[in-house]
């Protein structure tokens, strides 16, 4: 004869309130980023070879432009393309830019970028207000 036995569940243990540290350690399980899930593999893929493409564009320092055989002598080809002597000279419209901006303080704001940029110890470049516009560049002549 053959005996059928029975096991009975354990009754569960009575449910106990988590302590305050057991909350936000929950918590913060809950939301702490699955750095293996696919979303995060792939978005780290795409990061790495968006950095790889875009690598040639990044640029060092040394000059913008060089000199080429076109338009110029072919001596200086592969030499910095620089103003003459190091400084810049700039010239300034006759009017007024605008009702917030009169032509007194464009003046004033143009001379105060430049010292800021020559000021520079390391800039070899002076700027030189060379006078104002041959004509007042407002909306009638611009095109």
């Amino acid at each position: 004869m053959s005996r059928v036995l029975h096991f009975h569940p354990r009754r569960p243990r009575p449910a106990t309130l988590p302590t305050q540290l057991e909350e936000i350690e929950r918590h913060v399980h809950e939301r702490s980023p699955n750095w293996r899930s696919p979303v995060v593999i792939y978005a780290i893929a795409i990061a790495l070879m968006l950095l790889i493409a875009l690598v040639e564009l990044a640029r060092a320092g040394g000059p913008q432009y060089v000199a080429g055989i076109t338009y110029f002598d072919r001596g200086v080809a592969g030499q910095p393309i620089t103003w003459t002597g190091g400084i810049v000279n700039y010239y300034t419209d006759q009017g007024s830019l605008s009702s917030l901006l009169p032509g007194a303080n464009a003046d004033a704001f143009v001379a105060e970028a430049f010292s800021r940029w020559t000021s520079i110890t390391t800039a070899a470049v002076a700027s030189n207000r060379a006078g104002q516009l041959a004509e007042d560049v407002n909306g009638t002549n611009v095109i």
